[in-house]
């Protein structure tokens, strides 16, 4: 029997078609939106504890989480709910009290907002390098815990490679702005002689060892460092002074446990806290007895570049000391020696579109893919009937050769009409494509420099 040709168009009528809801969706807490407080009780401030959260409640999902932001990409919006549930349940927060800082995005909005954070121009400091790391990382922790699915990952692809790129081809981040930098520049300005100062560093990360690594490069050489595991300190700290060639000669470098932080403070000039710890690891009686024995040697500065905040102020702020916490620092804060020029922010934006054009084009052919297939399964359907049609009625009159010949006509005939109404249907599917300069322009360049 000959087979009815029946391929109908999809997603004329509104009902979306097969596949369309798998794209990304985010929802996000970040310091242009969430109080800091509000994000110490949001954040999941190790890798351990973002490993469990993964585990027990964001299967599927991937969770960027820095000092500045948490955000928890999925691979289709209707899982948001149930991760606003449990970052509330997690925090003790009611859903209604987190959900007035929290920004959700979807499709290409959300893949443009993590090829920018990738490109450092959703930071407080444009350009700061740390976060494309962070961000492979993110991917790099949920994948340990399970296989992430084929959007996300084409989504991180190409948002890291959005960052590469503006590291390369733009200015963006020329001098390795940091959060670190920020902060001992604020010092700087507030009076610190790095050749005299005695720096104190609280933690053993990525962060303590950075500020580490700054200072020495400013002429600071009395170092304390303090940790609960003393001995794991000084070892990164040698490491890092060690790369610095021929300074370890010169330098007096001392390790210590929590314990004697009261003593550490005393002694020091300047002090950089950047620990996972999950409460203030510095006292507010701490700090205030060794302001008050400072006996003229200008102000302590203490700068907290942790979230959870690792340092409590006291009340009242006694004279002679100065803390600073993470979002205390900045773009607005002196905290960067000029925004980006306009130049590199509209190169900047300019990659980080065609970039996520690339990602909005995979997801279309994606998202349109099952029609495209079953429109092509019912083209072969009609070809095969109404070859065995043909054949049939010139049986015994065709050669092997010639019959070989037939069929090999009605595939080309096949393929060539199926071509157009193959890219119309894609583009049915997905809907109108958007063009890369679209949202790369000068608003989003004035967004990301305010």
């Amino acid at each position: 029997m000959r087979a009815a040709y029946r391929i109908a168009a999809a997603g004329r009528s509104g009902t979306p078609g097969a596949g369309e809801g798998t794209r990304p969706a985010m929802v996000g807490f970040d310091y242009r939106t969430t109080p800091l407080e509000v994000r110490e009780r949001l954040r999941l401030s190790t890798p351990e504890q973002v490993e469990q959260w993964l585990r027990t409640e964001g299967a599927g999902s991937v969770v960027l989480s820095t000092c500045h932001r948490i955000e928890v990409y999925v691979e289709e919006a209707g899982a948001l709910n149930g991760v606003v549930r449990s970052l509330a349940h997690r925090s003790g927060m009611s859903e209604r009290a987190i959900r007035v800082h929290a920004v959700q995005r979807a499709g290409e909005d959300a893949a443009r907002h993590l090829a920018e954070v990738a490109a450092g121009l959703q930071s407080a400091i444009v350009g700061e390098p740390q976060i494309l790391g962070q961000v492979r990382d993110a991917m790099e922790m949920a994948r340990r815990v399970r296989p992430v699915g084929g959007v996300l990952s084409a989504l991180w692809e190409r948002a890291v490679r959005a960052g590469k790129r503006v590291r390369a081809e733009t200015g963006l981040g020329r001098g390795s702005p940091s959060l670190v930098r920020a902060a001992l520049r604020r010092a700087e300005e507030g009076g610190v002689r790095w050749d005299q100062a005695h720096l104190a560093v609280v933690g053993s990360g990525s962060m303590a060892m950075l500020a580490l690594q700054e200072a020495l490069e400013r002429g600071v050489r009395r170092f304390t460092v303090c940790a609960r595991r003393p001995e794991r300190a000084r070892d990164a700290a040698q490491a890092v002074i060690e790369g610095r060639r021929g300074l370890h000669r010169e330098v007096e470098l001392r390790a210590e446990g929590l314990q004697a932080l009261p003593a550490v403070l005393r002694a020091a000039d300047l002090v950089v806290s950047a620990t996972a710890a999950p409460g203030a690891v510095i006292d507010a009686a701490s700090l205030a007895s060794a302001a008050q024995r400072r006996n003229g040697k200008g102000a302590l500065w203490v700068i907290d570049l942790a979230v959870p905040r690792d340092v409590e102020v006291p009340d009242p702020m006694p004279p002679g000391l100065i803390v600073l916490h993470i979002d205390d620092l900045g773009a607005g804060g002196g905290a960067f020696s000029g925004p980006p020029g306009a130049a590199d922010l509209e190169a900047a934006h300019h990659i980080v579109g065609q970039e996520v054009a690339h990602f909005v084009e995979w997801l279309r052919q994606r998202q349109a893919a099952p029609e495209v297939v079953a429109m092509r399964r019912q083209a072969e359907e009609v070809r095969l009937a109404e070859l065995e049609w043909a054949l049939g009625r010139l049986d015994g009159e065709l050669s092997p050769r010639a019959r070989e010949v037939v069929e090999h006509l009605t595939r080309r005939l096949t393929n060539k009409l199926m071509h157009l109404p193959t890219v119309y249907l894609k583009e049915l599917v997905a809907g109108p494509p958007r063009t890369e300069a679209q949202g790369s322009g000068g608003a989003d360049a004035a967004r990301a420099a305010g």
